[in-house]
């Protein structure tokens, strides 16, 4: 990871991202730092402006990037957050509350895009937080990988927070819910959110990671004939929560047909992550690429259960 904290912005950028936050100083005004580049003409107004690329892009390219979109590959993205001032703050284009930080692959549309490039598909919302009224915008190189690509965005928008104008100077970040809490708040993984407490793991998968978590959603364990039978034997439940365990971070954006990966899972057993350009699986099981992106790892839905004594 990579911190990079300016203007009351802070991002905590993911491997494979590219960060700048910068304000143009206005006319006679001294820049607060190098990488906010020379003075804008006399009367035109500066705003704080976050770009987060997954490919290298110049330090003149406009505001919301249009310039420089087109050097996107199939599998990058370029994110924009700009801050519209004050006087902004209040307006009805801003009404929204909290930056959106979760999208989906159906948000992306190619009708979205500030400077049209074939292929590609952009979002963006208006929104406030902190008490700034600011945009996100967001550019994807491929619109056919929105799902593998959508991923990489959401990861990189968890660790971007925004202070309040009179703290611009300080980062305050609220630390983001570990794999635990994510669990425990979301309505698909009740059954094993239990399963993690009942094995005696809920200690490992709240403290520190990396850690990634490969969990079978209700739907799925309903479908599991002897799951009574894993709940009530701590030990082999155990081995169960375990087999769905990585001690690592897993970017499933990077897997492809030609590049599939083995990862060791913490009961010690290997396991093929696959893609077919359509589909993930996590040996025969399919993996949803949508993670959710906690403070100590990611959880990733799957639609099976791997049971390492059956």
């Amino acid at each position: 990871m990579t911190l990079v904290a300016a203007h009351g912005f802070t991002v905590e950028a993911p491997a494979g991202w590219e960060v700048r936050i910068f304000r143009r100083p206005a006319a006679d005004e001294v820049a607060a730092s190098p990488a906010d580049g020379p003075p804008a003409p006399r009367g035109e107004t500066t705003h704080p402006v976050v770009h987060c690329s997954t490919v290298a892009m110049p330090a003149d390219i406009g505001d919301f990037g249009s310039s420089g979109v087109d050097r996107l590959g199939p599998d990058d993205a370029f994110v924009v957050v700009f801050d519209y001032g004050p006087e902004s703050v209040g307006q009805p284009l801003f009404a929204n509350k909290g930056m959106p930080r979760t999208l989906e692959p159906s948000d992306f549309d190619p009708n979205m895009l500030q400077r049209t490039v074939l292929g590609q598909a952009g979002y963006q919302a208006f929104f406030t937080e902190a008490g700034r009224a600011c945009c996100l915008y967001v550019v994807i190189g491929s619109y056919a990988n929105r799902r593998r690509v959508a991923p990489r965005v959401n990861e990189l928008l968890a660790g971007l927070t925004i202070a309040p104008p009179e703290n611009a100077g300080v980062a305050a970040p609220v630390p983001p819910p570990t794999v635990l809490e994510a669990l425990e708040a979301d309505p698909d993984h009740t059954r094993f959110t239990r399963l993690i407490v009942t094995s005696g793991l809920a200690a490992r998968c709240a403290g520190p990671g990396p850690l990634s978590v490969f969990a079978p959603t209700d739907t799925a364990l309903a479908r599991i004939p002897d799951l009574p039978a894993i709940e009530a034997d701590r030990s082999r439940a155990g081995r169960v929560v375990q087999a769905h365990l990585v001690a690592a971070e897993i970017d499933l954006g990077a897997l492809t047909p030609a590049t599939p990966r083995t990862v060791t899972t913490l009961d010690g057993t290997d396991a093929a992550l696959t893609s077919d350009g359509t589909t993930l699986r996590l040996g025969a099981i399919p993996v949803d690429p949508l993670r959710i992106v906690a403070g100590n790892g990611s959880v990733f839905p799957i639609d099976g259960l791997r049971d390492p004594v059956s």
